[in-house]
């Protein structure tokens, strides 16, 4: 563990030194069935040229009458288009959360999920260092999942019947 948070300080330091870095996070919204969930989203960066970034993102999920919800996203991003102050990007990584499941459906054991994930999103830049950011939830996933003892995996494409997504994010970056 002191390993992982050794290299988390380590990327976040060396992201700090780029010039073209940014920091910023939101919130966010997400509703599967009758599931709703709210959370917060920091999230830092840094671009590697004018197509290519790569970034760090974390969430901070709650939903009524379960436990908090904790994941962590780093990602690799490659900004589609450009037109004056708006970035059109698409966001793909892995993914890692822990539910400590107070929710009755999961049997109250713990779950863990990992996978891999692409999000499409949007920013408009109000000056050089203060961008409005709109995220999708994942278009595509790639999803395992072990509630208890038991593995699942689950590939994901929001395209359901019914009033489900993966989730908004709306936010900020401050970009230096």
């Amino acid at each position: 563990m002191k390993k992982i948070l050794l290299l988390v300080a380590f990327a976040v330091a060396s992201i700090a030194a780029n010039a073209q870095s940014y920091v910023g996070g939101g919130i966010n919204f997400s509703k599967q069935g009758d599931n709703f969930s709210f959370g917060i989203a920091p999230e830092i960066g840094t671009a590697l040229n004018e197509k290519w970034g790569v970034g760090l993102a974390f969430n901070f999920a709650k939903q009524k009458n379960v436990d908090p919800t904790f994941a962590i996203n780093p990602y690799v991003r490659y900004q589609a288009l450009q037109v004056n102050r708006w970035n059109i990007f698409v966001d793909g990584g892995v993914f890692f959360s822990r539910a400590n499941a107070a929710d009755p459906t999961l049997g109250g054991d713990p779950t863990n999920e990992f996978g891999l994930n692409v999000a499409p999103g949007v920013a408009y830049n109000l000056t050089d260092k203060i961008s409005i950011v709109a995220k999708a939830g994942n278009l595509l996933s790639l999803n395992f999942s072990k509630p208890g003892d038991d593995l699942c995996m689950n590939f994901m494409a929001n395209t359901n019947n019914n009033f489900s997504f993966g989730g908004l994010t709306f936010g900020f970056y401050f970009n230096f």
